[in-house]
């Protein structure tokens, strides 16, 4: 391993198999876009989720000992994304670097993500740091904005205006723009991460901790430029909700657990928030989460959302239609 200091950042990755000879090529070129970057004082964990095809151990193994920036560490069992993170987490952490760059295995880092990140991370008030994205094929083709789904053209849009930034930036995710940072374009002191490790579900994971690193006393900041390249399958909507089972019912349960969570952090803080501003702040909550889980065509559940929303205040679900007729 490197020689650390505390300017070393940690790239986290996990990484999951079960055929290494179609994955080799796209985790490559993950990798190579980490220990390619301009900014060569980084170290690299890799997360081993318990792969299929244990030749991949190996292949991560020889990449160790080419490069002595890399750690590999393995999980006995396969636990999932938010698991495998919250290992490197705890390997950064030890190691006292002092931010984190997640970077999924099938996913690219622009060359100078690292070097643009750490200017913004000298602003000792800045506890996370994302930018936009650019979507990719398996065979790295750009795909059109008019092929993409509707949750990452939303996404997406949240990038172009009003986009969330600066201190309690999980009201503005919660209430107004559902999810709003991709993972692989998302950086976060170690110190938070530590603090506010991922869910173990494999659903909406990364929204439930966004929003509580957003509770937290500590800005959001948007980086212009130095786009993520994002791999997707051509029409799919993300590898989890092609396989995962009732997906939309998940993830409604994890975000809805997230914003709880959130709350009590922030009011950690604010222990004297208006029960007024509360109420008006979960039916809005409510009313964008069901129209979110609308837009995956799973109605049951956006309906009971709906109803949840009207039920805590119908004056403030209605002013928000209405608003939206607009």
């Amino acid at each position: 391993m490197k020689m650390i200091n505390d300017k070393t950042a940690a790239f986290i990755m996990p990484v999951f198999t079960d055929n290494m000879n179609d994955f080799r090529p796209v985790l490559e070129k993950s990798i190579k876009s980490i220990l390619n970057q301009s900014d060569k004082n980084l170290i690299l964990i890799i997360i081993d989720d318990c792969s299929k095809d244990k030749s991949i151990k190996h292949y991560l193994d020889k990449i160790a000992l080419k490069d002595s920036r890399v750690i590999v560490l393995s999980n006995k069992k396969n636990k999932g994304p938010g698991f495998s993170r919250n290992i490197g987490i705890e390997m950064a952490y030890k190691l006292r670097c002092p931010f984190i760059l997640y970077n999924d295995s099938d996913d690219i880092s622009n060359k100078d993500r690292l070097r643009e990140t750490r200017k913004i991370f000298d602003d000792p008030k800045v506890n996370v740091v994302y930018s936009s994205f650019k979507v990719i094929d398996e065979f790295d083709n750009l795909v059109p904005e008019k092929n993409l789904c509707d949750s990452i053209k939303e996404i997406l849009d949240g990038h172009k205006s009003d986009i969330v930034e600066g201190e309690n930036s999980w009201l503005k995710i919660a209430l107004k723009k559902n999810y709003t940072n991709l993972t692989s374009a998302t950086s976060v002191k170690t110190s938070l991460a530590y603090m506010e490790k991922f869910p173990i579900k494999r659903v909406s994971e990364d929204s439930h901790t966004w929003l509580r690193y957003g509770a937290h006393s500590g800005k959001f900041v948007f980086l212009k430029g130095c786009e993520t390249l994002y791999r997707i399958k051509i029409n799919t909507d993300s590898s989890s909700r092609a396989k995962i089972k009732n997906f939309y019912k998940l993830k409604a349960k994890t975000d809805v657990n997230g914003f709880k969570k959130a709350e009590k952090v922030y009011f950690k803080r604010f222990p004297n928030v208006n029960n007024a501003i509360i109420k008006n702040n979960r039916a809005k909550f409510f009313l964008k989460e069901a129209i979110s889980i609308a837009y995956g065509k799973d109605y049951i559940t956006a309906t009971k959302l709906l109803n949840k929303a009207i039920k805590i205040n119908n004056k403030t679900v209605l002013e928000e239609i209405i608003n939206n007729m607009r």
